[in-house]
């Protein structure tokens, strides 16, 4: 009997989702780890690119499962429609295949997904690394286990898996896609690849090492930075921020060690040359940008670097009848004995805001949304108003935690408060005041 080399030992215990398109790497990786005894779900994602072929390849996933009893889960993507600006195709359809994997490890309960990457696959992506400038973590390639992911035939090659499902008579679909050069992977896999193989037949084998041999150097490296990192990595509101500043005084290389720490600590990888480039920036008050291998962008202020974060929120309207709760604040009202034991918490600070109730418009309406350009607001112990923009730069605040920062406006345009930066002095609170609306930072 023809089996195929299966790396049963990362597989945790519990239900495991087969990330299933069709093709004849997910269903012998569907077959193998059900006839191993694992209980297994299929996961199939349409993206609605190919017209009829993406269709059948659904059709195929829901008559494969049924004819092997097996639970099967699918989703449709309307791909073009979803595909965010400046976004490949192809980086469409990873952002939205993994994030419905998380939704349905939560829903389905997963003990992890199981993707159905391959030995030539892990080549391909050894070569794409390598012209990118990658370092030892991406010469290793595709890890085996990466969060609740799981690549159980990495040792598998295509023709093993091309037999395996011969032997027992299954068929497969064939992605179109895959036989053009569209994409530049498939000039690898088609092109390129081949000719290496007819001049140096062994070449599998010992790419096969090399991915080996950097897998077990990367390991080493993140090892002893691991220990570096603790004096150098600082765990700021949830997010990795690296101390370039501290960093450049170990060293007369920090360049490496910034390349080399970043890419231990950090999902995403950096170049050598986006590390040098930015161990020769000075550590002034302006926010400088770079970007990572996979194309996200990096913050550098104030000798500190970080994961850019943009503004993400989505406007929220309420009003005194109808206050949300658990969205970004504590809201409650509160009279003024109990304002008084609470405003010594927040004398300084400006994730607490107090406004009089009993001054606000009867149909008083709320809003809270991203800052824009041009916002401004009136604050404490000020005649006028100031622009936002004017203090972010005197609170010294990257561009990150300026998009951290949220505005609440009384409708149509009178901005309360900047969470976490400023109070206005609308509506303030009095001895007299009778009813107090009291709103605090999570």
């Amino acid at each position: 009997m023809i089996t195929l080399p299966l790396n049963l030992e990362i597989i945790p215990k519990g239900t495991v989702g087969v990330a299933l398109s069709g093709g004849a790497d997910s269903v012998a990786l569907l077959l193998a780890l059900r006839d191993a005894g694992c209980d297994v779900v299929a996961l199939h994602c349409n993206f609605e690119l190919r017209g009829d072929e993406s269709d059948g390849d659904e059709a195929y996933c829901r008559e494969l499962c049924s004819h092997y009893n097996i639970p099967l889960s699918v989703v449709r993507f309307d791909t073009e429609r979803l595909r965010q600006q400046r976004e490949s195709v192809e980086m469409a359809c990873r952002r939205l295949r993994y994030d419905w994997f998380c939704q349905q490890r939560e829903e389905l309960n997963l003990a992890c997904v199981a993707l159905a990457h391959h030995r030539e696959d892990r080549i391909e992506t050894l070569f794409i690394n390598l012209l990118r400038g990658s370092g030892p973590t991406g010469l290793a390639s595709m890890p085996a286990v990466r969060d609740f992911y799981v690549r159980p035939l990495l040792d598998a090659t295509r023709d093993q898996i091309e037999e395996y499902l011969a032997h027992r008579g299954v068929a497969f679909r064939t992605d179109s896609s895959n036989l053009t050069n569209q994409y530049r992977r498939n000039a690898l896999r088609n092109d390129i690849l081949p000719a290496i193989r007819q001049y140096f037949p062994a070449a599998d084998a010992g790419l096969a090492r090399t991915m080996d041999s950097m897998r077990r150097s990367s390991n080493m490296i993140s090892l002893l930075l691991s220990l570096v990192s603790r004096n150098l990595v600082i765990d700021f509101a949830g997010h990795k921020v690296v101390d370039v500043s501290a960093l450049k005084q170990l060293t007369d290389d920090p360049s490496t060690l910034l390349y080399l720490l970043f890419n231990s600590q950090f999902d995403d990888e950096i170049t050598i040359a986006v590390a040098e480039e930015i161990c020769a920036v000075a550590d002034i008050t302006s926010s400088k940008f770079f970007q990572t291998v996979a194309g996200s962008q990096l913050e550098f202020f104030q000798g500190k670097l970080f994961e850019y974060i943009p503004q993400n929120f989505n406007t929220l309207e309420f009003s005194l009848t109808s206050i949300p709760t658990d969205v970004f604040a504590t809201i409650e009202q509160v009279d003024y004995q109990q304002f008084l034991r609470l405003k010594d918490d927040a004398i300084g600070s400006a994730k607490h805001l107090f406004i009089d109730i009993d001054e606000l418009p009867d149909d008083a309406q709320f809003r809270l949304r991203d800052w824009r350009s041009g916002d401004r607001i009136k604050p404490f112990g000020m005649k006028g108003s100031r622009l936002l923009s004017d203090i972010f730069t005197d609170c010294h605040l990257s561009h990150s935690d300026r998009n951290c920062a949220k505005v609440l406006e009384l409708l149509p345009d009178k901005i309360l408060w900047v969470t976490g930066v400023r109070t206005s002095a609308h509506f303030p609170v009095s001895p007299t005041s009778h009813r107090i609306l009291h709103l605090s930072i999570h």
